[in-house]
């Protein structure tokens, strides 16, 4: 009996020693330090730190490799930080922020043998952690990530232009011609919704051109339909002043 008492106890204890353990990298909302709070208050002063004493012949005296050495433990400490309350999201990140205590731990050893050399290999190791995380991380690519230039570009620029040259002369050679610039219509009045989503919107100028964009598009659309090439020219006219209208406060 008092043996499997102990066995409790000891298994509970195991269990609350992992519970304990797993709290040390699960979120804690009373952390409110980010990655960019880190990024700013610990990455770039201490990595610029460094960077200016092993500059020309390096530290000029004792003080200075002391700064060296504080430089290369705060960013040891800061490769634990970004692995704990939950900021580390996949293998890369938990990769470079070892090379960076790797990195960082060499630096500090080379200050404190006041080793130049020494230090700028392990420098050049700590950059590399960092410029490995970076470009996954920094300025990740969102799931909408078409800008307002890639739509004037995608769609915007291409189907205005053929529009334009559709409705030279007589219009239109046949049905097929027709069906195009419907389609084209179709994507310009696609194009004024897309140009409200997202965020891209900044103001009542913005919103009131998109919104006539929506329309004449759709008055392009339905001339095309009724092969009426007055209408269609009309509309597309209503249609270039929208764009004008938001170009001109909005074109750089």
């Amino acid at each position: 009996m008092t043996k499997q008492i102990g066995m409790r106890i000891g298994l509970a204890a195991v269990v609350a020693i992992v519970a304990v353990s797993a709290s040390v990298f699960a979120q804690d909302k009373g952390r409110v330090t980010s990655v960019s709070d880190i990024m700013k208050a610990i990455h770039k002063p201490h990595c610029g730190g460094i960077g200016e004493l092993l500059k020309g012949d390096g530290p000029k005296d004792d003080a200075a490799w002391q700064q060296m050495l504080l430089h290369a433990a705060m960013l040891n400490e800061s490769g634990h930080l970004l692995m704990q309350n939950d900021r580390c999201p996949s293998k890369v990140w938990a990769e470079a922020t070892g090379t960076l205590r790797a990195g960082a731990t060499a630096v500090h050893e080379a200050a404190g043998n006041k080793d130049v050399e020494a230090a700028r290999a392990a420098f050049k190791t700590l950059t590399s952690a960092c410029g490995a995380c970076h470009k996954v991380y920094r300025n990740p690519l969102p799931d909408r990530f078409a800008n307002v230039h890639a739509l004037m570009s995608g769609i915007n620029q291409p189907n205005c232009a053929a529009i334009g040259k559709a409705i030279k002369g007589d219009g239109p050679a046949d049905d097929k011609a027709w069906q195009t610039l419907l389609t084209q219509a179709a994507l310009l009045n696609e194009a004024g919704h897309l140009l409200m989503q997202n965020e891209r919107c900044p103001d009542a100028v913005w919103s009131n051109a998109a919104s006539s964009l929506r329309s004449a598009s759709r008055q392009v659309a339905l001339a095309a339909r009724g092969k009426n090439l007055a209408n269609v020219k009309k509309a597309f006219g209503d249609l270039t002043k929208a764009c004008g209208s938001c170009h001109k406060a909005h074109k750089k």
